[in-house]
């Protein structure tokens, strides 16, 4: 339902209300010119159709609303309008002959045929382009199928919007009948062509624009800047200047929000680089990113597993430090607390808090409070 109803909602687009306002001026100017003005109403009685049914394919294939444009409405170029005619003229000759031959009833039977099959019809003709589709019994089985309880929801919304817009139209003046037409008929355009789109895998469409497209696109390009960031990086080491490299990780890393994903991808990326400096300063990020993410096991582990794989870890504050050497010593590992401490203590050394745990470690030492 909320489906339908963004489809519905699609008609208030900019391109179909400018469309709409355009087509409602030239068709009252070509009333006020009587005669003179029946080839610009016959013209802008094209563009509507062919404006309509472009709106059909366009929502079926997930591309934005497009505006009116001179190919639209070329035959030469669109040639949907006259196979949506004939697709009328057709069911009409029928429905006509049914009622001439075997009266009302059969011409009721007639035209209720004609309201369910022809919007399905039309959306085949706009979809694949094909007027033998659209007269498929096969392929007009298949549509129905793959459209479900959409295409009876279609066709209940059409009658209301219908309904209301014939007891609308009469009370009326000239310029709001012209709207109400268009506006019903562009609605449904769209709506046909919406549903079409959400039910584009059941009906092996290959729409031009999905989500699952775009997010395959994304990937590739997210691909593509992932190893320009690589060899970036690779090339300023190569030419010994760590600090330029991190910039430009520390640069990619920020946009991104510095992920600990985003962390792992790139040391793991460059950790068989002979030079660890930058796989180093990644590690400190990670371990930082961790603590401040409240993932206090994770930070532990990545500093053991760094520092047991024969890498260097300095933290960036006495806090950090500090916060590491408790959750080791609450994780009753007394080891990797020591090693932290030998290793990191003495830029730290002024901090109280690190002077507090220095303190404790020369009582333990001692003997006062062993542990």
């Amino acid at each position: 339902m909320p489906a339908l109803i963004r489809h519905l909602f699609a008609v208030f687009h900019a391109p179909v209300l400018l469309f709409i306002g355009t087509t409602t001026g030239g068709l009252l100017l070509a009333m006020h010119a009587g005669l003179f003005g029946l080839p610009l109403a016959l013209l802008l009685a094209w563009a509507v159709a062919s404006y309509a049914l472009e709106l059909v394919e366009s929502q079926a294939h997930g591309k934005p609303i497009p505006l009116l444009s001179l190919e639209m409405i070329n035959v030469a170029h669109n040639q949907r309008p006259i196979g949506a005619l004939v697709l009328v003229g057709a069911w009409t000759w029928l429905i006509a002959t049914l009622g001439n031959g075997y009266g009302v009833p059969a011409a009721l039977v007639g035209t209720t045929a004609a309201i369910v099959i022809l919007p399905a019809m039309i959306a085949l003709l706009c979809v694949d382009d094909s007027w033998f589709c659209a007269v498929s019994p096969q392929h007009l089985a298949r549509l129905v199928r793959g459209l479900g309880v959409r295409y009876l929801a279609f066709l209940v919304l059409a009658a209301l919007y219908c309904a209301i817009a014939a007891w609308a139209i009469p009370l009326s003046p000239v310029p709001a009948r012209i709207v109400l037409v268009q506006f019903v008929m562009l609605s449904l355009c769209l709506l046909l062509g919406g549903i079409v789109y959400d039910r584009r895998n059941e009906l092996g469409l290959d729409a031009w624009v999905t989500p699952e497209g775009a997010a395959a696109k994304d990937l590739a390009e997210d691909h593509r800047q992932r190893e320009r960031v690589i060899h970036e990086m690779y090339g300023l080491m190569r030419a010994n200047k760590p600090q330029e490299s991190w910039d430009v990780a520390a640069a990619w890393l920020t946009a991104r929000a510095m992920t600990p994903a985003d962390l792992l991808w790139l040391r793991e990326r460059i950790a068989g680089w002979e030079d660890r400096r930058i796989a180093d300063r990644i590690t400190r990020e990670l371990i930082s990113q961790y603590l401040r993410r409240g993932e206090s096991a994770a930070a532990l582990g990545t500093v053991e597993d760094w520092l047991g794989a024969g890498g260097n870890y300095r933290p960036a504050q006495a806090r950090e430090l500090g916060r590491l050497v408790g959750l080791a010593r609450m994780a009753g590992n007394a080891l990797l607390a020591q090693r932290l401490l030998d290793a990191c203590s003495a830029e730290f050394a002024a901090d109280p808090e690190i002077a507090s745990l220095l303190a404790r470690r020369a009582r333990e030492r001692a003997g006062a409070n062993p542990l």
